[in-house]
């Protein structure tokens, strides 16, 4: 699969306006497929620096996922859990939030090295 054939995934950011019709928040994270548009007048140049925003964002996305997984299993030890108080749901939503963030990590990195890779003009 070439990297021309990803700008089909704009149209999922297009399903991000459901959050406003069905009053739903998590759709809006659908907005973030609507990064692939400039995939439909891409050159080679452009191609290259999304590659190369793509590489800095993994990084970025698997230093996150290693430090909310670090944060979730602090929280689960029984001696952090008895003095904290935490329950279940409490632990589920500190995933829920390590996640949300490891997404907004990922795509900001995406999106601010894409644009510093296209200023820079290599």
């Amino acid at each position: 699969m070439n990297l021309r054939s990803l700008r089909w995934l704009t149209l999922l950011g297009v399903l991000g306006l459901l959050g406003v019709v069905l009053k739903q928040d998590a759709f809006y994270a659908l907005f973030g497929f609507s990064a692939f548009v400039v995939l439909f007048s891409s050159d080679e140049r452009t191609e290259h620096n999304f590659g190369r925003a793509a590489g800095v964002a993994f990084v970025a996305t698997l230093v996150g996922f290693t430090a909310t997984f670090v944060w979730l299993g602090v929280m689960l030890r029984p001696e952090i859990r008895a003095i904290s108080g935490l329950t279940a749901g409490d632990l589920a939503g500190v995933l829920a939030l390590g996640l949300g963030i490891v997404y907004g990590v990922h795509l900001l990195s995406f999106a601010l090295s894409w644009i510093y890779f296209e200023l820079r003009g290599n």
